[in-house]
């Protein structure tokens, strides 16, 4: 769930985070029989930029940019170079040559057809060694924001957090973790493209250390819906971390 997400049913690892050319991955697991694979040691399924290894990297698949995306919303087009629409996932039966799936809570894409040569590859020519640009991938999505983050070092007990003008209750309405500024709701259903949520809190840095007195107020609209406000405080005593009187 943190560094990567395993499909067991089709034995796909989709890593969490960026796989650089020099990294190395190596994997063992164990079939339905309780069989491990390999029988000894490690499988290598990345060694740097060896292309013995290729087989195993799955590139038709594309990271939208964001999870938990809105079916509703979402609009998917292929265009060449010319700006022509060669493929419209609003309209799949007009392109039977193409076949692509959405994974909307995953934001994952992908393409199965055009399969040739490769069904790995649908767009050949663009992976080394060629890497030519011949046809643009275009989308248009709405997707739900269940948590934020705030500032780090947030004063305990100094946030007020407000949804559609109603003042929540920490613990009961929302999780704030106070060290990284993490605030989560503990009934994303609420959250609706409509919500409008409020957060002020007031935030100390260099806790413990010297530092001379400085504060600042600012407030910073996402939207319409989305606001968040902050209050920085530091000064030189490394007293606990208290609501300013």
């Amino acid at each position: 769930g943190q560094d990567y997400i395993l499909d067991y049913s089709r034995g796909v690892i989709h890593f969490m985070r960026i796989i650089q050319d020099n990294f190395i991955i190596a994997i063992c697991y164990r079939d339905g029989s309780s069989v491990r694979h390999p029988g000894e040691g490690f499988r290598m399924i990345k060694k740097k930029q060896d292309s013995l290894y290729d087989k195993y990297y799955l590139k038709n698949r594309y990271y939208l940019g964001s999870k938990r995306v809105e079916e509703d919303e979402f609009v998917l087009r292929i265009r060449d170079l010319s700006g022509k629409v060669i493929f419209d996932f609003a309209r799949p039966q007009d392109y039977p040559e193409y076949e692509v799936e959405v994974d909307y809570d995953e934001g994952i894409l992908e393409i199965f057809k055009p399969s040739a040569p490769d069904p790995a590859q649908p767009f050949p020519e663009a992976y080394p060694p060629s890497s030519l640009h011949r046809h643009t991938i275009y989308t248009e999505y709405v997707h739900r924001i269940d948590a934020f983050f705030l500032s780090p070092d947030v004063i305990p007990d100094s946030e007020k957090v407000y949804m559609d003008g109603e003042l929540l209750t920490r613990d009961v309405d929302y999780l704030l973790d106070y060290s990284s500024g993490f605030l989560s709701f503990i009934d994303p259903g609420r959250i609706t493209p409509d919500t409008v949520i409020k957060v002020d809190y007031e935030w100390m840095p260099f806790m413990g250390r010297a530092a001379p007195i400085l504060g600042v107020r600012g407030e910073y609209f996402f939207g319409e819906q989305v606001s968040l406000g902050s209050t920085f405080i530091s000064h030189s005593s490394p007293a606990t971390r208290e609501i300013p009187q």
